[in-house]
């Protein structure tokens, strides 16, 4: 006869068998729920490089207008000068290009500086000028030049977002190009 059932005190606890159960459960919820939260972050960061840029694009467009003069963005690797690359992951400048040379000059401020994408994310930009300059100014009147920057991931084009730039100089964020044709990565 069990002696803790006599005495009236039950000993507390979890059988071997419930502690496996328990761990069994545990162990499939979590091989499916983490694969789908890496994935939401990844939409998230790809998100908040798109609404970096757009809010960027935003702030040269003020300023142009309310300085009246010419604003500049452009990828910047060190953060100080133009490198007028494509690969707009390393980071980019916002700057007031005061004698129109298409590059930051000593005496020219910086007004927003936005630093490297992050690991695993890549932000080309392709502007419509006659050599798909890659760079872009704002006119004292808001406008500028049509182009898309494009954020991709390690996923690819279907999970890309790309931040398409009219010449009003307002941009919207889409998942298709400005022409409706899918996105395209270098990954």
């Amino acid at each position: 006869m069990d002696r803790s059932h006599t005495s009236g005190r039950c000993r507390p606890g979890f059988t071997l068998p419930e502690v496996l159960t328990a761990l069994t459960v545990t162990a499939i919820l979590l091989s499916l729920a983490i694969p789908s939260f890496y994935r939401q972050m990844q939409t998230n960061r790809i998100r908040t490089q798109a609404n970096e840029i757009v809010a960027g694009l935003h702030h040269a467009r003020a300023a142009a207008i309310r300085g009246n003069h010419t604003v500049m963005v452009c990828e910047s690797g060190d953060l100080d000068a133009c490198t007028g690359g494509a690969d707009w992951s390393l980071g980019w400048i916002v700057f007031v290009d005061a004698n129109g040379n298409n590059r930051r000059d000593a005496d020219e401020p910086r007004l927003r500086v936005h630093a490297a994408a992050g690991p695993g994310i890549q932000v080309d930009f392709n502007g419509a000028g006659r050599n798909g300059d890659r760079w872009l100014h704002y006119r004292p009147t808001g406008t500028a030049k049509n182009g898309t920057f494009t954020i991709c991931d390690q996923r690819g084009a279907a999970h890309a977002l790309a931040v398409i730039l009219y010449r009003s100089g307002r941009p919207r964020v889409a998942t298709r190009r400005a022409n409706g044709k899918p996105l395209r990565c270098r990954w």
